[in-house]
């Protein structure tokens, strides 16, 4: 049997990881809804393939055309993106959690900034949003290592860094084959956050179970 205490403090963990997970469904939520409200209100015909996602919050087209109603959209969705992870750096246990999430939310606000007027500030957003979710989905997926299968870990980092790192370097080069690949890494990285966070609540769940 374990302490009165230690009850207590395993029921917490578990209520931060549902919460979070809960967060995560809503991000991920208005992640999709941007995407399709953005290409069906944007100024021109969009290309899923060939147009990247910051294009959406553009204040022109790519040809030249107003796309006011799909900027405004991109605009609110970034502001509830950053309002999610800030909600969500606020029940995270430890400083370094804490503060992935509190840049990631001042990624999506920068993100704001449309890639037609000042694409730095806009791409500092997007490498703030990216990063600070792959690196805490990849420090979380270590956390996973001794109580998950071993070929759940490499099939959960299979995707994230294949979808990822990929993604990242033709993003450094400036190859045009990123716009595609960007879909690929966004898909990628939000699956195994969720996933992730999944396993965390299982594991918790099992293991307050058995020490009932």
């Amino acid at each position: 049997m374990i302490s009165h205490s230690g009850v207590h403090q395993e029921v917490g963990e578990r209520n931060v990881y549902q919460v979070l997970n809960r967060y995560i469904s809503y991000l991920l939520w208005v992640t999709v809804l941007v995407y399709i409200l953005g290409m069906i209100t944007y100024g021109d015909s969009f290309t899923f393939w060939d147009k990247a996602y910051s294009h959406i919050g553009s204040i022109r087209t790519v040809s030249g055309n107003p796309n006011t109603l799909s900027l405004l959209i991109f605009g609110l969705g970034m502001l509830l993106s950053s309002w999610i992870c800030i909600r969500s750096s606020n029940i995270l246990p430890g400083q370094l959690n804490h503060y992935f999430f509190r840049l990631c939310g001042v990624g999506y606000l920068l993100l704001i900034v449309p890639c037609d007027l000042i694409n730095l500030v806009h791409s500092i957003g997007g490498a703030l949003v990216f990063g600070t979710l792959w690196l805490f989905t990849t420090l979380h997926l270590k956390k996973l290592y001794h109580h998950v299968h071993r070929y759940k870990i490499y099939l959960y980092h299979f995707i994230l860094q294949g979808t990822v790192l990929p993604y990242a370097f033709l993003y450094a080069i400036r190859s045009p084959a990123q716009q595609s690949v960007q879909k690929l890494a966004l898909f990628g990285l939000m699956l195994i956050l969720k996933i992730v966070i999944i396993e965390h609540v299982r594991i918790i769940q099992n293991s307050a179970a058995r020490t009932l």
